[in-house]
């Protein structure tokens, strides 16, 4: 099995995924997007983990994916034919997987990421026999840990929309833990967990 792929059309857009377990097969797609995004990402913070070719460093995004570190797989996510969101999935131990590893997303986490790559992520690592998915977040993200952890269902919106990408992403929030920081790879970080 070298990728698994899922399409389906959401209020008129087409959204693809596929899961490469050879992620050397995705670098050129993940180049030329990480490249694209980080001319024009709003922060700077964290931009060393997405260099690619002769200035990446062993923790880039480069390098691990042609050095095979996601050794569980790494996802591209395309809207309508343009990639869109990106992540990978590392083997923490026996029973965790370290899901949207080294992620990024042309536009929003929610419910993109939430509501389609997430899903994706804690399958792939309950099909591999997982029991456990984290998410680890750094300080400079801390926003995304309140992202992961809102239940946009409880908000009360009068606009609410209904489509896959939100039940996923509410259904997917709605089972997470916070279980506090920790140190993953020499780095302290907040952790998120999900058990498969």
């Amino acid at each position: 099995m070298n990728t698994i792929f899922q399409r389906e059309e959401i209020d008129s857009h087409v959204y693809s995924l596929t899961h490469y377990f050879d992620t050397k097969e995705c670098y050129p797609i993940v180049e030329a997007a990480s490249t694209e995004y980080w001319k024009s990402a709003p922060k700077s913070d964290g931009k060393e983990n997405y260099v690619f070719g002769p200035d990446a460093t062993f923790r880039s995004l480069g390098t691990m994916l042609l050095n095979g570190k996601f050794d569980c797989g790494f996802t591209v996510l395309e809207i309508d034919g343009k990639p869109w969101a990106f992540g990978g999935i590392r083997r923490f131990d026996d029973e965790t997987t370290l899901i949207l590893g080294r992620h990024f997303s042309f536009f929003t986490v929610k419910p993109i990421t939430l509501g389609l790559l997430l899903p994706l992520h804690l399958s792939v690592s309950k099909q591999l026999g997982y029991k456990k998915a984290w998410i680890t977040i750094n300080d400079y993200n801390i926003h995304l840990r309140r992202a992961y952890q809102i239940n946009e269902f409880n908000r009360r919106k009068a606009s609410k929309r209904l489509n896959k990408l939100y039940t996923n992403s509410d259904q997917c929030i709605s089972v997470c833990r916070d279980i506090g920081k920790m140190r993953i790879y020499k780095t302290e970080q907040s952790v998120l967990e999900w058990i498969l």
